[in-house]
Parts: C-alpha cells; structure tokens; sequence
C-alpha cells in the first residue's frame, strides 16, 4: 500500500486502484494516490464516488489573485459544510468553515499533436467573432446604436474583425473601437463577454478558454491591470457624459504558460466553431465605477 494514501477511502482497499470515468489521479504531498476528480464527481481509491460536483465560483487566495474553483459536496446525510475543491491545480478538502490542502491533480502535459489541435481552434476563433449590441434607453422610438470601429459602424459590418490574422498559441493583439453617446443625458454602459460554440459536445463541459482579456477605456485600464479570463471580463455602469465619444481597447492574448486543459483538444477534435458574444447595454446614467 505504500503508492496510495487511504485518507479518502473508507471501504477495503486491495490494492488495484480504479480512476473515475473521465478522471484525473488525485496526488498527496508524497505522489502517493489519494483518488482521482473528473469535472462531475471525486472517487476514492476503489473507484466510488465520494463527492458531486456542486458549482463553480470565483476564489482569492492569499496574494489577491482571483481564481475559478469548483466546488464538490459530500452526499451524505449532515455533511453539507464539507467537501471538496479543484483550485488552481490544487485539490482541497472542505470542513465546516475550515479547508486543508490533500494534494495536486494529474496534469497532463502538452504534445505536438495538442498544439495541433489548439491552432485548429485558433481557425475558429479567426473566422467566427460575432457581436450583439443591445441598446435599452427610455426613449421614444429606436435609438441610434452608435459604435465604430476602423471599418466603420458596427451595425454595417455584422461580424467584427476582432483579429488580424489566425490566434495560436503565444499569439497577442487588441481591438479598438469608438462608442458615442449622442443623447442629452448621461449614459451607463455594461459590458462583457461570452463564448458560445456550435458542435456537438455541451460546451458546460468545457472550462477553460484560451484567450484572456484586458479593457482599456481612454486608454486607461478599467479598475485592474490583471489579464482576465471571458468569464471575469464583466463591467457594469461604464459612465458617459451627453453627446461624448470614449475609446475602448479590447486586449488579447494567448498565453504559453504550460497549463493543461483538455477542454481546447475537445473542441479541436469535434470540429466545431467558436464565437465570442459582446453584450453591450446601455441605460439613462447613474454612478460611474
């Protein structure tokens, strides 16, 4: 028994370990097997599962830095404040109101062929960048959606040309464009981002997006300098002063930092066809952030 760690085994153990469908090896401090974690359930070293996935939320850790965690309940009867948490690469046991770390999941390293696979998903999100501008203002009539970029009005072109050329890899850019705000009274902007994607897989499944964000407004940056990924680049009441022009800057990047997500080999393989959505609202002002 000297490979494995019982911590997270309740029921006899014989020594023929079973990964969870789907699952990654869990490891303790001394790379000795603890279980494994799939993106919907934690097993134990029998291959039982232990914990169900709950939800996912958004973490600081002790240096500031936000993180996406997922969250896993104990499916027992008077164990709702324990659990477990994925954070990071880290595997965390919950109890009550304090948490321990266990250990790191498998990690699997990129290869040529992955690569491969990340610049056939780069083609997609080349080739299909979509926006949606939605104006809500108390006005009589339609009001006038009045956003350009270097080629123009955004209502005119329909698809954004958000990238120059292919995303690999390593790759950076950024994307400008000029918003005004042709009325008499203040205006307050939301602005974010989403992905969707058009292929068979359940893009639930998939956590992980390549690209992350920054948004420059005046060419200063809005309230952090920390890239973000699509799902953290959300702002609210982006104020406006009556009949203003402001210009935004939408930075990318692609960064090679070694991480492993299944998630871009996925996509690759089933072929499918990313997008990203712009949802932009605007309503009679209030506070600016």
């Amino acid at each position: 028994m000297q490979n494995y760690n019982l911590n997270l085994t309740q029921q006899p153990f014989e020594g023929d370990f079973r990964r969870g469908h789907g699952a990654k090896i869990i490891y303790d401090a001394h790379d000795k097997i603890l279980g494994s974690v799939s993106k919907k359930k934690v097993f134990d070293l029998n291959g039982e599962e232990i914990a169900i996935f709950a939800h996912k939320e958004i973490k600081e850790d002790s240096s500031g830095k936000n993180n996406k965690i997922r969250l896993y309940t104990v499916d027992c009867e008077g164990e709702e404040e324990n659990g477990f948490y994925l954070s990071d690469g880290r595997f965390y046991a919950i109890l009550g109101e304090d948490e321990m770390l266990l250990g790191t999941y498998e990690v699997t390293e990129r290869n040529p062929v992955h690569i491969a696979l990340l610049a056939v998903l780069a083609v997609f999100l080349a080739l299909f960048i979509a926006f949606v501008t939605i104006i809500n203002l108390p006005f009589e009539g339609s009001p006038v959606i009045d956003i350009k970029d270097k080629n123009g009005a955004w209502e005119a072109q329909g698809v954004i040309a958000v990238f120059d050329d292919k995303v690999l890899p390593g790759s950076e850019g950024e994307y400008s464009f000029v918003i005004r705000n042709p009325y008499e009274v203040s205006l307050d902007y939301s602005f974010a981002l989403t992905p969707k994607y058009a292929g068979d897989i359940d893009i639930s499944d998939i956590d992980y997006f390549p690209l992350t964000f920054r948004l420059r407004m005046n060419n200063a940056l809005i309230q952090t300098d920390r890239w973000l990924t699509v799902d953290e680049l959300s702002y609210t009441k982006l104020s406006m002063m009556p009949q203003s022009d402001q210009s935004f800057t939408l930075e990318w990047r692609w960064a090679m930092d070694g991480s492993s997500n299944d998630g871009d080999t996925l996509i690759g393989a089933d072929g499918g066809k990313i997008s990203i959505v712009l949802n932009l609202t605007a309503q009679q002002g209030g506070n600016a952030l």
